[in-house]
């Protein structure tokens, strides 16, 4: 499932928010526009959740 962290930060690369997690980008241009004409700037990272884990093997107890 894709999920996109929002970070909004000033010029100079300060945090004005913490960065949250949004699973789409629905109405994002219209937010992004307000935020924008106040002289911040927002930055959209994308994730990708994996399913497909692998298990490592245990290593073995000889008694020790």
């Amino acid at each position: 499932m894709q999920k996109f962290i929002i970070s909004v930060k000033t010029k100079h690369g300060q945090d004005v928010i913490p960065p949250y997690i949004v699973s789409d980008l629905t109405a994002f241009g219209h937010y992004s526009e307000r935020i924008t004409a106040n002289g911040l700037v927002v930055l959209v990272d994308s994730l990708s959740e994996e399913d497909t884990f692998v298990e490592l093997p245990k290593p073995q107890d000889n008694g020790k």
